[in-house]
């Protein structure tokens, strides 16, 4: 959602206008412009004024009107800064990794030197597929799916990149392999390194961990046939664990999507396969699987396709066109498909702001041809480049989702249940609940109770949680279950019920659950500050209004403050002046240098985006 939202901040004046990203006004005319030059003349003939907060008064400079427009496009942040600047707009930082897994990468037969393995040894090898993996416990009698590997490959290398998070103070580390394998851990500079030479005789380092944080872990082996495996243990002597998914990580810099395969024509439960997939978005299968996972028919599958999509331009639809049936999830909503033996060919309306977007994408396919095809609305695929393997909570995601489409009269309800079921036995750190109606008047009396599979029971109205997509009668609902929100029981019915005590029949249209495991329930910040270089305005001005552009999403909001003052050693004793919601200053500034202070706030899985403030003035000196 949009909002021109007053940020209070307004400039009766001439300012550098390349300083901080600002730009001329994109609506100014040449008439607006010799009216400021006039009014920036009459305030350099005025003399000295006194800084800070005045009292409003008269003023014949005329209604105020925008004089420049605050950008962020050329805006640098500092590393680590809880804000980044997407696609020129500032918005709360996304943790950058994906939690729960390493990349694997495999290689054809034995690249490691046996005698004295060393990760140079895969320098110049050729990899024949990635995937995200999560088990630092396990021996596979054939090959590992998902990788690229063939059934005869009876001897392979892989290669294990991410973090691993380790408490201070010495700890133990065994690595046992079959056939023979290398560990290396950065402690910040010092690199431990484990051997282990063999199948029989594990490989044993002690580290000196100076700090609880994260570390970079790169681990390699090679099995030389037979049986293959990997055991990862670290702990204080005697206590040494096998290394569980909640201290992995990885930076997910590879392109395209992660796939997860499965041998039903129904997405659920533990996948047959995972790999990365590094192709675009059209995909034609022919009478294949979807390739490298392992299946052994081209017939009754289904393939879940997770990530982050970028969007070149703010667009109102997506397309997708799959054979057989198809399920999409847009930002946390399920907005449509099915489950049946069907060709499909929708158009969906969303209304999505450029940049970055969760999109996953599930197809089922039962015989005969299998395509997937995900499109902007002008049928333009996305590219490898325009799609990133995770979602905002960053672990592996497993979903169900309803069409009911139910009409709902007043007075009465519609329902459906959702068997949500779970891979592992690991349970999920967020929940994202979506429903969708179609409503021709505000949907005043309408709710929407979830009952969970313990018997938790979520209720919410839907013109209190409901956003509108512009232009249409669809209403989409979302709402985010973390921490002590969720239920005890997440696997099981999930029970949506549309209640209707209005005077307007709806339609009950969409439902879906999407569980994130080994994921993050705040992916965002919760707050972040930016306060802008000062400002010098040439002479004394005063300050009294300003918009800004922002895409302002539920349960998040954007603080703005204002401080002015006659030079900039006096601004720094300024006090900051917070704005009201309704744009307005307790009390005019004056001065000749100003400051602007942004607090961007959300729930820790939603961000506000501030595209620009627009600052707006008269010519009062």
């Amino acid at each position: 959602m949009r909002w021109w939202l007053p940020l209070l901040f307004c400039l009766a004046c001439s300012v550098d206008r390349g300083a901080l990203g600002f730009a001329p006004a994109r609506d100014a005319g040449a008439a607006d412009a010799s009216a400021m030059d006039a009014a920036v003349d009459a305030g350099e003939d005025a003399g000295p004024a006194d800084a800070g907060p005045m009292d409003a008064g008269p003023c014949d400079g005329g209604p105020p009107a925008e004089l420049v427009r605050l950008g962020f496009e050329d805006l640098t942040l500092p590393e680590g800064s809880d804000l980044v600047v997407s696609e020129g707009a500032l918005e709360l930082a996304l943790q950058p990794h994906r939690l729960g897994v390493l990349r694997v990468t495999a290689f054809e037969g034995v690249v490691l030197d046996t005698e004295d393995p060393a990760l140079a040894d895969l320098s110049g090898a050729t990899p024949t597929g990635q995937a995200y993996l999560h088990d630092l416990d396990e021996y596979y009698s054939g090959v590992i799916r998902g990788l690229g590997l063939e059934a005869g490959d009876d001897q392979f290398t892989l290669l294990y990149e991410g973090e691993i998070f380790l408490e201070a103070g010495p700890q133990r580390l065994v690595l046992d392999v079959d056939d023979v394998g290398v560990v290396e851990i950065d402690l910040d500079g010092s690199v431990a390194r484990v051997v282990a030479p063999g199948p029989f005789e594990d490989g044993v380092g002690e580290l000196e961990v100076p700090r609880d944080g994260w570390y970079p872990i790169a681990m390699t082996y090679a099995d030389e046939g037979g049986p293959g495996g990997l055991t990862l243990r670290i702990g204080p002597e005697g206590a040494e664990e096998v290394v569980a998914r909640r201290r992995l990580r990885v930076r997910p810099e590879s392109l395209g999507r992660e796939l997860f395969a499965f041998v039903m024509t129904t997405p659920d439960g533990v996948p047959w396969a995972r790999r990365l997939d590094p192709r675009g978005s059209d995909l034609d299968f022919g009478r294949d699987d979807p390739g490298d996972v392992g299946f052994a028919g081209s017939d009754l599958w289904s393939a879940r396709w997770i990530g982050r999509v970028r969007l070149p331009a703010p667009r109102a639809t997506i397309r997708v066109r799959s054979d057989d049936g198809h399920r999409l999830w847009v930002d946390g909503v399920f907005v449509g498909g099915g489950y049946d033996p069907e060709p499909m060919d929708e158009s969906y309306p969303l209304s999505l702001a450029e940049g970055w977007h969760d999109v996953i994408l599930e197809l089922s396919e039962h015989s005969l041809d299998a395509f997937a095809r995900l499109t902007l609305d002008d049928g333009t695929a996305f590219a490898p480049e325009d799609m990133r393997p995770r979602t905002r909570f960053g672990g592996d995601v497993f979903a169900k989702a309803a069409t009911p489409q139910q009409s709902v009269g007043p007075g009465s309800t519609g329902s459906a249940t959702l068997p949500l079921v779970l891979g592992g036995t690991a349970g999920p750190e967020a929940v994202e609940l979506s429903a969708v109606i179609t409503a021709t008047a505000e949907p005043e009396g309408i709710s929407l109770r979830i009952d969970a599979p313990d018997g938790r029971e979520y209720l919410f109205d839907v013109d209190a949680i409901g956003r509108r997509v512009a232009g249409t009668d669809v209403w989409r609902m979302r709402r985010v279950l973390t921490g002590d929100g969720l239920p005890t029981a997440v696997a099981g019915g999930w029970r949506f019920t549309v209640q209707n005590t209005g005077d307007e029949t709806v339609r009950f249209e969409r439902a879906g659950v999407l569980a994130h495991v080994a994921a993050d329930p705040s992916p965002y910040p919760v707050e972040g500050v930016y306060e802008a270089e000062p400002l010098d305005l040439g002479a004394p001005r005063t300050i009294t209004g300003a918009f800004a552009d922002v895409d302002l999403a539920r349960d998040a909001e954007v603080v703005v403050a204002v401080r002015a003052a006659a030079d900039a050693a006096a601004l720094e004793r300024a006090t900051w002046v917070t704005a009201d919601d309704a744009g307005a200053l307790p009390m005019a500034l004056r001065g000749s240098v100003v400051q602007l202070r942004l607090t961007l706030r959300g729930p820790g899985w939603e961000t506000p985006r501030v595209r620009s403030v627009s600052v707006r003035g008269t010519s009062c000196p």
